[in-house]
């Protein structure tokens, strides 16, 4: 299933084609590091995030506390993102700091999809999906970042001071 750097490809493949099913089905995502999540939750907002991109829920999770290590949480590197996710059409493009380029580029989270019937959009375009109840989702698949890029991601790498 995983390689030295992410997903093998047979595996990365396979996890694209069933995301890119449900997508079409009009499906929304969440994506999680943690691997066996039954019921998505609300957070401590009281709400539950889905989108219906793809390629946004990866680079959440892969830029998540728990996968990047604590001391690059720092305020310093999360205030370096905060402005630099932009939205060109269908796609992400996001700046990272460069210290998080190894745990994002190794990392795989689990790409759950849930039905959008209990959700309400949270902005015109469907980047952000909201429910202020738990939701079951329907099935998942593995991710990494080559299925965030395979999606029409863009990532850059910056040093951050």
């Amino acid at each position: 299933m995983a390689s030295a750097h992410g997903l093998e490809a047979k595996t990365r493949r396979l996890a694209y084609r069933l995301i890119d099913d449900y997508r079409e089905d009009g499906y929304a995502f969440y994506a999680d590091i943690n691997h066996f999540v039954r019921e998505i939750k609300p957070q401590k907002d009281g709400l539950v995030y889905a989108t219906y991109f793809p390629d946004y829920a990866i680079i959440k999770a892969l830029t998540s506390e728990g996968l990047i290590p604590k001391r690059l949480m720092e305020d310093r590197y999360l205030d370096a993102i905060k402005e630099e996710l932009t939205i060109t059409g269908l796609n992400i493009n996001i700046r990272l700091p460069i210290e998080w380029k190894e745990y994002v580029i190794n990392g795989i989270c689990t790409v759950y999809m849930v039905p959008t019937d209990e959700l309400e959009e949270a902005d015109i375009y469907g980047w952000k999906l909201t429910s202020d109840k738990p939701i079951k989702p329907v099935d998942k698949t593995f991710a990494d970042f080559s299925t965030f890029l395979m999606f029409g991601g863009c990532a850059r790498w910056k040093i951050v001071d």
